[in-house]
């Protein structure tokens, strides 16, 4: 009974964390807790779990999971971390090591994910609870954000900021995948399939072209994955294709409306020099896609991308000469290609911006070909066991859009956007002996 008492309070709150996030993403993570900042808190219970899972002994995973192949690998990642900080003379005391290496300990969601949200008493509130909060965000996102909430945060978070494009695409899949999970295939779920991802569309193109690219492999993934369902039903698949147009065009001429578009002169020394470097100096010969080879290096005609593009680079080119490549710089410090004073600007006009704006490059940096090469392999074998265990790859459904997105954000060096992605990830993917067998 005090099980079953416990499990319940602990999904309720659990579920509500997430619908949190997906509607206040980053401000929430902020909030001050008893002097701390939640998402701290977050990666301090991660970190704490991590460290048990290093003991629990493989007969336990055993009940949950039909193959622990994944997990050993998830424990050799943390004990990784360990080697990594000893070869790099990190400190175990130093509160940035365990924030900058917050990528480590945020994959043990996936498993929170998993006990947690496969709770068959409440699964049947998730539907109320989480199918609104897409159409919400939308309000929020193009001018309906309630003062009294924004005032909230600024009170109370350490920032307040509105909800970024990924995080907005994330939610999005995610919740979709909730309601795929649940009902299965059927007229009304391939229905909120359109609508949401119809009216996003427009609005991640204005946002985030990075976004508007995830939002479309997840939709055209996820109509892969249920051919079986329109090859029987032809006529359904144009009725919600022209849907799909017509709520994009309405989204777009309710986009166009809602905003004022002022182009602003701005004054020279208002641009970051760096921006103004990568402009200049760049004599493209063989140009493939917007891509050319410029100074030994891949450019871009793209100034933001470009801007990414330069990042990476110095960071590979500045661990092959310190021969960094197989430990990475470790957790101590911000990457010096970030500090580099020939390329001023890269720490924002803020001068907080520590990210490279990329998952794997970040996990290169940090932990060289050691950390990168397990991570990876944690990423195969889960999805190969998904396959063994469910004959289908629909994992992918998350797995590339999210990645995809993540190559160019820095998403994944937050809280909020892998605890989204893990929760689900956990509770959708992820099988459970123990459980009626599902399948996305």
């Amino acid at each position: 009974m005090y099980k079953k008492i416990f499990t319940n309070t602990a999904t309720s709150l659990y579920v509500g964390m997430l619908a949190m996030f997906m509607l206040s993403a980053r401000p929430f993570a902020g909030l001050y807790i008893f002097g701390f900042k939640l998402g701290e808190l977050i990666i301090g219970f991660c970190l704490i779990l991590s460290v048990i899972i290093l003991f629990v002994p493989k007969r336990i995973f055993a009940n949950y999971f039909s193959n622990t192949d994944y997990l050993n690998v998830h424990k050799a990642l943390i004990l990784s971390f360990v080697i990594i900080v000893l070869l790099t003379n990190s400190s175990f005391s130093n509160l940035y090591t365990y924030r900058s290496s917050s990528f480590i300990w945020t994959i043990c969601i996936i498993y929170l994910g998993l006990y947690f949200l496969n709770n068959k008493e409440l699964e049947k509130y998730y539907l109320f609870i989480f199918l609104p909060i897409p159409f919400i965000n939308f309000l929020f996102a193009t001018g309906f954000y309630p003062n009294i909430i924004m005032d909230f945060y600024i009170k109370f978070s350490d920032k307040f900021q509105f909800i970024k494009a990924s995080d907005l695409f994330l939610t999005v899949i995610v919740v979709n995948i909730l309601f795929f999970k649940i009902k299965g295939f059927n007229r009304n779920t391939i229905l909120y399939l359109v609508i949401t991802t119809g009216i996003y569309f427009p609005l991640m193109l204005f946002n985030s072209r990075g976004a508007f690219i995830s939002l479309a492999l997840y939709l055209l993934l996820q109509l892969y994955f249920s051919k079986s369902y329109f090859k029987n039903n032809i006529r359904n698949f144009i009725y919600m294709m022209l849907l799909l147009v017509v709520t994009s065009l309405g989204s777009t001429l309710y986009i166009g409306n809602s905003f004022e578009i002022i182009q602003v002169e701005a004054e020279p020394q208002l641009i970051p020099e760096a921006v103004e470097g990568i402009a200049k100096n760049k004599i493209p010969t063989r140009e493939v896609l917007g891509f050319y080879i410029c100074e030994n290096r891949l450019c871009s005609k793209d100034n933001t991308l470009d801007w990414r593009l330069d990042i990476w680079g110095d960071l590979v080119n500045d661990m092959n000469d310190k021969s960094l490549v197989i430990k990475g710089y470790g957790f101590n410090e911000i990457f010096p290609v970030m500090l580099d004073p020939t390329a001023p600007g890269r720490l924002g006009r803020d001068g907080l911006n520590e990210n490279v704006h990329n998952y794997f490059v970040n996990i290169y940096g940090r932990m060289g070909i050691i950390g990168l090469g397990i991570i990876c392999l944690f990423y195969f074998l889960l999805i190969r066991n998904y396959l063994v265990f469910n004959k289908s790859l629909s994992i992918l459904i998350l797995l590339i859009p999210a990645f995809f997105n993540s190559f160019f954000d820095a998403n994944m060096e937050g809280v909020q956007y892998p605890f989204l992605l893990f929760s689900f990830l956990g509770y959708a993917f992820l099988d459970n002996q123990s459980k009626e067998k599902t399948q996305v």
